[in-house]
């Protein structure tokens, strides 16, 4: 039997496991941080890997960070900084979530497996669990990466404000070469805009926008 936090066992006999995709469900995305990387990867991604299809890109934001399941609530809302066996615990997610997803859905694309656990891998080396470096890291990671950071400065957090979207554009622009992949970032920059206003749409407001931003791709 496959050792799940309590809280997910609710989850899992309503349905979570589907014939052709995971539910998203309320436990493994609570802020819909997970949501709107997915929305940010798809417009981003689509440029860069083109043929892929958009809601395997949407699917790999939406379960990036789906280790943390197994991160204990109290180091997930810590306001202050992490201790060094917390951040060990921390660090662990994306081995867990890969691990989780291969476990409940053993027919997911490789690229939401690879999204879940490289997402963390920096593009000098200096990430993890891995260290990989550059082309070393799957592309769909490194989109997710780009992704991942653009929602979560621009969200609040119990340790900080959400940042204003300038400081955001200029975080991208001096982690582009160290901590993020150059060609992402560019892309990530030139949509900035768009990229803005998908992540405030909501339901068939955000299904027009997606069209006509893909429309641009």
């Amino acid at each position: 039997m496959l050792d799940f936090p309590p809280r997910l066992w609710t989850g899992l006999a309503s349905g979570l496991l589907l014939p052709r995709g995971l539910l998203v469900h309320p436990d493994l995305d609570p802020d819909g941080h997970g949501a709107r990387v997915g929305i940010l990867a798809r417009a981003i991604g689509l440029p860069l890997m083109p043929g892929t299809p958009g809601d395997r890109l949407e699917l790999a934001g939406c379960m990036h960070d789906v280790g943390k399941i197994f991160v204990p609530p109290e180091i997930l809302n810590k306001p202050g900084s992490l201790t060094v066996d917390e951040r060990t615990i921390m660090n662990r997610h994306p081995v867990d979530g890969a691990w989780f997803l291969s476990a409940v859905r053993p027919d997911l694309h490789r690229d939401v497996l690879d999204a879940a656990l490289y997402h963390h891998e920096d593009f000098d080396g200096r990430g993890y669990p891995c260290g990989l470096t550059a082309q070393r890291i799957p592309l769909v990671a490194r989109i997710i990466a780009v992704a991942d950071a653009i929602d979560a400065l621009l969200s609040p957090r119990v340790y900080r404000p959400a940042w204003v979207p300038g400081r955001v554009r200029h975080y991208l622009a001096d982690r582009s070469g160290t901590r993020l992949d150059p060609l992402v970032v560019s892309v990530a920059i030139d949509r900035f805009d768009t990229l803005l206003t998908l992540r405030q749409g909501r339901g068939k407001r955000r299904a027009k926008l997606i069209l006509l931003a893909e429309r641009e791709t």
